[in-house]
């Protein structure tokens, strides 16, 4: 019988599970894999259910990361009961994949099936392992997966990677979730701006005078909308703290990535905070309280953004970057 793989895995060992999937088809086998099979506006639970539905081997790749998903759990739960279904026509194999050493940490669920480690021994000795006891598949002692070509990182060097870009995601969270939130607060500050015609006119203030002091306000809203463009690659860097994703090997070239775009936009087009508050300090036209909100969120961003530029000239975070 023809397998059909489908691979449960968390986005921390993305680029571990992608190698696995490319090998598993260099061997002509079906594999379901949300990065190669899910097209955008597919609702994930649906195409979820129908891929375990469709599959006879189920292999999920567990990590440390992965054991703390919920998400991955929810998808493991799911292929269980699967397996137990009694209108099942093919019987649903599931087969533990370990892409870090977290054996300790196994459920008994999974620690009592069979299951292949590939951080207890290389790589290319357990892929071949899986093909003959896991997949049952012939005359493959001798195989070689296609990426045992590729060229990959010493072990001692991304692992030095990795501590570095935990480190630097530990000490840039704080200052990076206080942009964050300035970032929201300066949303707020540019709704309440632009209510201001109406509240001049409510007061009877002069048409002539509304639009000089609307004209005058309109650079600050301005530059409030321009500052909201520069916090997506922030995003993609923070995004790493959350313990649900984290860094480790699977994903530490895209962590770097992330990093590495980060740093060029702090040093290069972060100047809006400074123009902001130079726009604020000429401003005459806004209510005073809303003005002091204003200056003291600007205050608050700048300081951030100070201790972001600290952190990323750190000789020890910079030679993370290669």
């Amino acid at each position: 019988m023809q397998a059909k793989i489908f691979i449960t895995h968390s986005w921390s060992d993305i680029d571990f599970v992608r190698r696995l999937h490319d090998d598993l088809a260099a061997q002509g086998l079906e594999i379901w894999f949300d990065d190669k099979t899910l097209k955008g506006g597919h609702r994930l639970a649906e195409e979820i259910n129908r891929g375990l539905a469709w599959c006879n081997i189920y292999l999920p790749v567990l990590s440390r990361k992965a054991l703390s998903s919920n998400w991955c759990w929810e998808e493991i739960n799911a292929a269980i009961a699967w397996s137990n279904r009694a209108r099942r026509k093919t019987e649903l194999a599931i087969i533990p994949v370990l892409a870090e050493a977290c054996e300790d940490e196994l459920p008994p669920l999974l620690a009592a099936r069979l299951y292949f480690n590939f951080a207890q021994r290389p790589y290319e000795e357990v892929f071949r392992e899986l093909l003959s006891k896991g997949l049952g598949l012939a005359s493959v002692e001798q195989a070689k997966p296609p990426s045992a070509k590729k060229k990959t990182p010493g072990d001692a060097r991304t692992q030095a990677q990795i501590a570095r870009m935990q480190a630097a995601v530990r000490r840039l969270a704080p200052h990076l979730q206080t942009i964050f939130d300035t970032m929201r607060k300066l949303a707020e500050i540019a709704k309440e701006m632009e209510e201001l015609a109406g509240v001049w006119r409510a007061q009877g203030v002069p048409p002539a005078e509304r639009v000089r002091r609307l004209q005058s306000i309109q650079k600050l809203i301005e530059l409030m909308t321009t500052a909201s463009q520069h916090c997506g690659s922030l995003g993609a860097f923070a995004q790493y703290a959350n313990p649900t994703i984290g860094i480790g090997a699977g994903n530490i070239s895209e962590v770097l990535k992330a990093y590495k775009t980060m740093t060029v936009e702090f040093r290069g087009q972060m100047d809006w905070a400074d123009n902001l508050l130079k726009a604020t300090q000429q401003q005459s036209a806004l209510p005073p309280a809303l003005a002091r909100s204003l200056m003291q969120t600007i205050q608050d961003v700048l300081r951030a953004i100070a201790s972001v530029r600290t952190e990323i000239a750190n000789p020890e975070t910079v030679s993370g970057e290669q």
